[in-house]
């Protein structure tokens, strides 16, 4: 267990930080990073935590989780996101 993941348990108890992705964490359980929920399906198709959860077949909790986490690492967030993408050349 990343010693991360003992803090990120105390607030966020259905995410977890993978050792190959350190920066942002993923749901407890599933192949899904938090800016997979938050960045598409929230943020720019509008859908509701209802809907992703349903859409996804994810608890609503995890959703809002994620979304809940977005928000208040948006820094990290967008920074992350913008590395990689230059390191994969689609800057």
């Amino acid at each position: 267990m990343l010693a991360a993941n003992k803090d990120l348990g105390k607030v966020y108890g259905l995410l977890q930080y993978r050792p190959e992705d350190k920066e942002i964490p993923h749901i407890t359980g599933t192949n899904y990073r938090v800016d997979q929920i938050y960045c598409l399906p929230y943020q720019t198709w509008g859908l509701s935590p209802e809907d992703i959860s349903k859409d996804k077949k994810l608890p609503l909790e995890a959703i809002l989780q994620a979304i809940k986490w977005c928000e208040n690492n948006s820094e990290t967030l967008w920074d992350t996101i913008k590395k990689e993408s230059e390191e994969a050349g689609l800057d």
